[in-house]
């Protein structure tokens, strides 16, 4: 898989791989000239005492250092630019793919588990590549260069050197098993460590709430321990891997010392020359360990490479884009003969037929699990019915084109989430180009305009991560706005008005009554008195549209409807009951 990454990137940008091959070759051709002009500098220089050839040599060394430097300095630039383009484009792509994830995506892949594969995982490829083209490629040629070199200088001392070699071979054999393994339990206890401090951070307030600080400390330090474990075991191992090819670089040295010693002594091969192969071998030595020391590179990032293809090889769960563009709502929002279920063969919707007409308030109650939120993730097509159709005004939204529909919605979830940035910022993600008398009336409408204007930095004021420096209520009206001020064909709310006070509740309800003249409201929610008002009521029960009809008439019907009224009703007054004892 690396080199099938390496040869992508040399189709794409050659001329960044001819410039790292420049500035790395004739640094090695640099090395091995300096080593071989001891054999001229001995031999016909120095033990004649030839001045003349003693300065051609000194004069072509200074040249030829100087040239390493100007072509070193354009292989840099070269590795440079590659390994932030190879950085680049992989965090692209993972992050281009993991944004189509659906719920069931990010319920095989943690966030915790993503985040290392960005953290770490893209970091061990990018190393293994740079220290391939930058280390690799070229102390395998100084390699192939200075056995050539030496064998011509003396081939019964190269053979030696040849035949010795089987011993770099050995600590990569024995130790590469258990290395992966050690890769592979590395990064999984990454991505539980970082799913840890995540988790800590979203519900800070329920763990410090319910005083889980200690037992949540035990945990992380639980597997931090673990992964401390881990790592000195593969720290060791990789430093094996390194320092044992080192120890047989090291013996072949002992032998070309001792066996080319005797045959200087048997007059076989002069002084010079001798010294020559020395250099020379010194240099294979050092393109040897080279070559060692990628090791532990190579084997992080096939753990790596075989992480991030597990996530690439994942349905994200996406759904293709249609081709169409949808033409403006008018008529109705249909759901026909609709199967679906996040978890195959445990249906959440059984064939399901339901209307919702483009303009007038439409509320869908029912029991948690019914299916109402799953009816707003269909008509906004995040998932899919696994049978039947999604239509608006007859047109099935699978062939058309995502952000065509998109564009006719606007959503108030039941987290009402917000981005980093000023108030402002996060009402106009609904629309972008919108001015500010747009922004101030879709917060009017929202019920929101009064409190930002006594914020000392009103609609310039930052929202903390999350909106943590806001209440429930501020946020889910901000949320509103920020749905509003698109003037969608159809507002789909998910509980969008339960962190509300009675008072302001009920403005912003007569304001999304207003909206309903133009527009399809469709409200999910469970509490009834919510639903009161609406102009149609759509009861789910298990799965299957049980009820319809305005609150009167189904009160009447003596049905499901009129049981829960009953049941929400009874409740309330206990509550205002046991409030009032309370307060005596």
């Amino acid at each position: 898989m690396l080199f099938k990454v390496i040869a992508s990137y040399m189709r794409s940008a050659p001329l960044l791989f001819v410039g790292i091959a420049a500035g790395g070759l004739f640094e090695l051709t640099f090395h091995y000239l300096s080593a071989l002009s001891y054999k001229y500098l001995i031999d016909k220089a120095l033990l004649p005492k030839d001045v003349s050839v003693l300065a051609v040599i000194v004069g072509a060394l200074l040249l030829l250092g100087l040239l390493n430097v100007v072509l070193g300095l354009t292989g840099d630039y070269a590795k440079a630019k590659l390994g932030s383009r190879l950085i680049f484009d992989y965090r692209l792509r993972l992050f281009r793919h993991i944004q189509k994830g659906t719920g069931r995506f990010y319920q095989r892949f943690p966030v915790g588990d993503l985040i290392a594969r960005y953290t770490d995982d893209i970091p061990n490829i990018h190393n293994a590549v740079m220290q391939t083209v930058s280390t690799g490629f070229v102390s395998a040629f100084s390699v192939a260069a200075g056995l050539a070199i030496l064998f011509g200088i003396e081939w019964r001392l190269t053979l030696a050197v040849i035949v010795g070699s089987v011993l770099l071979v050995l600590p990569y054999r024995l130790l590469k098993s258990r290395s992966l393994r050690l890769n592979i339990a590395y990064s999984e206890r990454l991505g539980r460590f970082n799913g840890a401090i995540d988790e800590n951070f979203k519900l800070h307030n329920v763990i410090k709430g319910f005083d889980l600080r200690e037992s949540i400390r035990e945990k992380v330090e639980d597997n931090l321990r673990a992964m401390l474990a881990i790592g000195v075991r593969r720290s060791f191992i990789h430093a094996n891997l390194q320092r044992l090819p080192l120890l047989a670089v090291s013996l072949l040295g002992a032998i070309v010392l001792s066996y080319g010693g005797y045959l200087t002594f048997a007059d076989q091969i002069s002084i010079g020359s001798f010294i020559a192969y020395n250099s020379i071998f010194i240099t294979v030595g050092q393109s040897l360990f080279g070559l060692a020391a990628i090791i532990p590179y190579l084997l992080s990032s096939h753990t790596s490479f075989r992480r991030l293809q597990e996530v690439m090889d994942a349905d994200p769960g996406a759904i293709p884009r249609g081709a169409r563009e949808l033409a403006p709502i008018s008529r109705e929002l249909t759901l026909s003969g609709v199967t679906f279920g996040y978890v195959p063969g445990e249906p959440v919707l059984r064939n399901m037929d339901l209307a919702i007409p483009a303009k007038g308030y439409t509320a869908i109650v029912g029991a948690s699990g019914s299916g109402k939120s799953t009816i707003l993730q269909l008509l906004l097509r995040f998932e899919e019915p696994s049978i039947g159709r999604v239509l608006f005004d007859g047109v099935d939204i699978r062939d058309c084109d995502e952000s065509s529909l998109l564009r006719q919605i606007g959503v108030v979830f039941q987290d009402s989430l917000l981005f980093d940035g000023t108030i402002r910022d996060n009402i106009r993600i609904g629309k972008p180009e919108a001015v500010q008398s747009e922004v101030e009336d879709a917060a009017r409408a929202a019920g929101i305009h009064d409190t930002i204007a006594g914020f000392r930095d009103g609609y310039d004021t930052n929202v903390h991560e999350q909106g943590g420096n806001l209440s429930g209520g501020q946020k889910q009206r901000i949320a509103l706005a920020r749905a509003l001020i698109r003037q969608p064909a159809v507002l789909l709310l998910d509980e969008a008005t339960s962190a509300l006070d009675a008072e302001t509740e009920q403005a912003v309800r007569a304001a999304i009554h207003a909206y309903a003249r133009y527009g399809a409201v469709v409200s999910v929610t469970h509490r009834l008195t919510q639903a009161l008002s609406a102009d149609r009521i759509i009861v789910l029960e298990h799965g299957r549209v049980a009820e319809t009809g305005t609150h009167e008439t189904l009160m009447a019907d003596m049905g499901v409807y009129r049981r829960v009224w009953e049941l929400q009703k009874e409740e309330g007054n206990r509550g205002a009951e046991s409030r009032e004892h309370v307060l005596a």
